[in-house]
């Protein structure tokens, strides 16, 4: 390239050949990260649906509705998914991997 076409050229077309290479990379990065969210997210899926289908869990739910009441655990409920909330989105942000 350089003998033919000249210095600007060269370089320009070396340039081009990394960007090429680095776009493939990053593709490829992309395509894995997203594989693994959705892996992550089917095994998540598939532990809750166990615990809610498992039998003695639903046994367990009915007898604390009948002993404590339904109209005293909705204010209990409320709180729970509350603080359940918050620390759900407070263990999404430190999950995140810092910038470099």
């Amino acid at each position: 390239m350089l003998q033919r076409y000249g210095l600007i050229e060269a370089c320009l077309t070396g340039a081009g050949v990394f960007f090429v290479a680095a776009l493939i990379a990053a593709g490829c990065y992309m395509v894995g990260k997203k594989q693994i969210e959705a892996r992550a997210k089917q095994t998540a899926k598939s532990a809750v649906h166990t615990a809610l289908a498992d039998p003695m869990l639903i046994a367990t739910g009915i007898q604390l509705i009948r002993a404590i009441g339904i109209k005293k655990l909705i204010p209990i409920l409320a709180v729970g998914g509350m603080a359940l909330g918050f620390l759900a989105s407070r263990n999404a942000s430190h999950d995140e991997a810092p910038a470099e």
